[in-house]
């Protein structure tokens, strides 16, 4: 019987964490698609900004815009 609480508790706490990574994946998703939805690059700036705001709590971030062709970063 004591094995049987043990798998339960485990059962239990594994829902648990699946739960909450289901939580964590849907935020980034309702994220992705709001910044994806973006029409200017300001937009996307705002957008993503208030993202990382929510999710970490900072004020300031640099964006660095790649060009592939040439090896620089703008």
């Amino acid at each position: 019987m004591a094995d049987e609480i043990a798998i339960a508790l485990n059962n239990a706490a594994l829902y648990a964490e699946s739960q909450r990574n289901v939580d964590a994946l849907n935020r980034l998703l309702e994220m992705s698609r709001d910044i994806a939805s973006s029409r200017t690059l300001d937009d996307l700036r705002a957008r993503a900004l208030k993202h990382i705001q929510s999710v970490i709590g900072i004020d300031n971030y640099y964006v660095a815009l790649t060009d592939e062709a040439q090896t620089e970063i703008r």
